[in-house]
């Protein structure tokens, strides 16, 4: 109950300080733009409420780039429930079953082994440690490696 009645004092603070410290990771734009390029699609599945993350993106100037956003509140449920990931590659015009979840979390591992798909973990989010042990189908140093790990990851 505690949690509850704080949340909106949580999210009231983060909506109005949300890009303070927040940067893009180093290469995520450039990989963003060469697959866009190639004709895939990209989306957002996020378990932070949606207009939050849209605010996010819009605020970095990266919003356009994502063909679709699922934010924590959008649907009934959340990651790692894998209907949220499921709708983002839906309403990008994407094929989960020629999919892939990009992540940083245990959370996101969850979700792609529950959504059927394959996991990029990247080494240097926000959880830190043993991404490894998460057992990802693949593990990116730097957003630089993206093209080769979908290439072989995804049919």
């Amino acid at each position: 109950d505690d949690i509850d009645a704080q949340s909106p004092v949580l999210f009231a603070a983060h909506d109005a300080t949300i890009d303070h410290h927040t940067v893009l990771y180093d290469g995520v734009r450039a990989a963003m733009d060469r697959i866009r390029a190639a004709g895939d699609k990209v989306a957002i599945c996020t378990n932070k409420p949606e207009a939050l993350a849209e605010k996010l993106m819009r605020s970095l100037g990266f919003r356009d780039v994502f063909d679709a956003l699922i934010g924590a509140d959008t649907l009934p449920v959340r990651k790692p429930d894998p209907a949220p990931y499921v709708a983002a590659v839906e309403q990008a015009g994407g094929e989960v079953a020629r999919s892939l979840l990009i992540g940083d979390t245990v959370t996101d591992r969850k979700t792609a082994r529950a959504a059927g798909v394959p996991c990029v973990l990247v080494e240097f989010g926000p959880a830190g440690g043993d991404m490894a042990s998460l057992e990802p189908e693949a593990l990116l140093a730097h957003y630089d490696q993206l093209d080769e790990v979908i290439s072989r990851l995804v049919p």
